[in-house]
């Protein structure tokens, strides 16, 4: 009975702090996230959590440390898809993938017209 016990408590101890970090919190979500300049790893895994992009904050927190990427964190405005998990997260923000779009304007357009298209 005790070895089933221990068996039951360890599983839970390796499978919840796992499927936290390694499972993403919703699939069918995408969007924008920002990161200010100076923020740390701190502000940075409450406001994933608060946008509910994270399960867990310190979760993001213990990985960014125990990857070497905490201090790596890169400030911009980042596309978040539903299926990434922290460590999806962690490296787009360590090499600054920000979000980008792709602008094509008509031939002959002039700078009036690119800023009223643009408005």
């Amino acid at each position: 009975m005790k070895k089933k016990l221990i068996f039951i408590i360890l599983f839970f101890a390796i499978v919840i702090p796992i499927s936290v970090v390694f499972l993403p919190k919703n699939y069918n979500s995408a969007e924008i996230f920002t990161i200010k300049s100076g923020e740390g790893s701190k502000e940075i895994s409450a406001n994933l959590e608060r946008a509910g992009l994270i399960w867990w904050g310190p979760a993001f927190r213990m990985y960014a440390l125990l990857s070497g990427d905490q201090g790596k964190l890169q400030s911009g405005a980042y596309w978040i898809e539903g299926s990434m998990n922290i460590p999806a997260m962690i490296r787009k923000f360590t090499l600054g993938d920000i979000a980008t779009a792709k602008i094509t304007f008509p031939e002959g357009f002039d700078a009036e017209k690119i800023y009223q298209k643009l408005s």
